[in-house]
């Protein structure tokens, strides 16, 4: 004759985080019931009649996958959100932490900063560890590699901690939040061309502005002088004036009645210089760095040039001769026409960089500069 069940026969989901004691004082509970039925019931068989309402084979079957899933967590340290993290010393802008949990109960997060421009850069080896977190910020191509390890403080209701980057450690907080977006800037968006004419010669400024889920926001390239990827830290325009702030200048100006021009000034300490933007055109080509007129040199000195050249990082580069032009080629790129602008500078024909020889006391030539997009690479003359 079958044994009655007790039990639910409708399939039973555990929870995301299911307590293996609650599960142990149900099975309990579930005994008494059946002793209530049959006496000489076991425990072995209310754990049996559990495990199979949650779909186990056996409670054996239960209680691994219990025991394999992530621990539970206090509610109250439970870094999944978003968090408003800040330097305690009062340096810097607030810049956001957004953490989620993966099906496997994997931590994964990512990271925004609006003062530099950067939203949505990832953070890897996240790990909670009771009332502590820590996490690491890893992105190459920006040469970053930094550390962050927070305590849990009840009292204060936030993350707090040490950020280690370089060998330097500052003090930061994490509390719940969530950032605001920057403002949306209306009639700005698209790359603006200027040309600012200085002591020294015409130093070309580009301005990147766009407008998305973050607001507007937008980067300054100096292709000239000091690089690219600068960020705008706050964009404005009311009415026809408009001002561009980076971290160490400014521009403002009015915008004319096309939309695609802004009159105005550069400011950048005591520096004060008039600036004019240009929008360009979609697809156009950026304009043509200011250069100096170009002077025929001798194949006699061309020659002197000729050679094999090698960078601090171990690629080198090619300087031929060929039909009175000389060349440069480097692994992997196409070859390159060089038109002189002096006897020891030279300008790439086909792309927005320059290349001045450097000679040794003796006149003999030891090496190149190059500089393209404000940035240098110096090699040395192997041959």
């Amino acid at each position: 004759m079958p044994q009655p069940t007790i039990g639910s026969s409708i399939p039973r989901v555990l929870p995301a985080r299911p307590n293996l004691e609650f599960l142990r004082n149900e099975a309990k509970d579930r005994l008494a019931v059946l002793r209530a039925v049959r006496p000489g019931a076991r425990l072995a068989e209310a754990q049996f009649q559990l495990a199979r309402e949650y779909g186990f084979a056996s409670w054996r079957a239960l209680k691994a996958d219990v025991d394999g899933r992530p621990p539970a967590i206090d509610p109250a340290i439970d870094p999944v959100g978003a968090w408003i993290g800040r330097v305690a010393s009062g340096a810097g802008a607030p810049f956001g932490l957004h953490i989620v949990r993966t099906e496997g109960g994997a931590l994964r997060a990512s990271l925004d900063v609006p003062e530099v421009g950067r939203f949505g850069d990832p953070v890897a080896q996240m790990m909670l560890e009771g009332d502590r977190l820590s996490f690491v910020v890893l992105i190459p191509e920006r040469s970053i590699n930094s550390l962050c390890r927070l305590e849990w403080d009840a009292d204060a209701q936030q993350w707090a901690g040490e950020w280690i980057a370089s060998g330097f450690s500052v003090a930061v907080t994490f509390t719940r939040g969530r950032l605001p977006p920057a403002s949306a800037v209306a009639g700005l968006d698209g790359i603006w061309d200027g040309r600012l004419e200085t002591s020294t010669g015409p130093v070309r400024l580009i301005f990147r502005i766009s407008t998305g889920a973050n607001g507007t926001t937008g980067f300054c390239d100096s292709p000239d002088r000091s690089g690219e990827g600068f960020p705008i830290r706050a964009i404005r325009r009311e009415d026809d004036a408009v001002t561009l702030t980076l971290k160490t200048l400014a521009v403002s100006g009015r915008l004319d009645e096309t939309g695609e021009r802004i009159d105005g000034r550069y400011r950048r300490g005591e520096t004060d210089l008039p600036l004019t933007l240009v929008r360009r055109a979609p697809g156009a080509a950026p304009p043509r760095p200011p250069s100096l007129p170009a002077i025929d040199l001798t194949s006699e000195q061309l020659a002197l040039y000729v050679g094999e050249y090698a960078f601090a990082g171990g690629s080198q580069a090619s300087v031929t001769l060929d039909g009175g032009t000389l060349h440069i080629v480097s692994a992997g790129q196409p070859r390159l026409a060089l038109q002189a602008t002096s006897p020891t500078a030279f300008v790439l024909v086909d792309l927005d960089a320059s290349l001045v020889f450097t000679l040794g006391a003796d006149g003999a030539v030891t090496g190149f500069v190059s500089r393209s997009h404000g940035r240098e690479a110096r090699a040395v003359r192997l041959a």
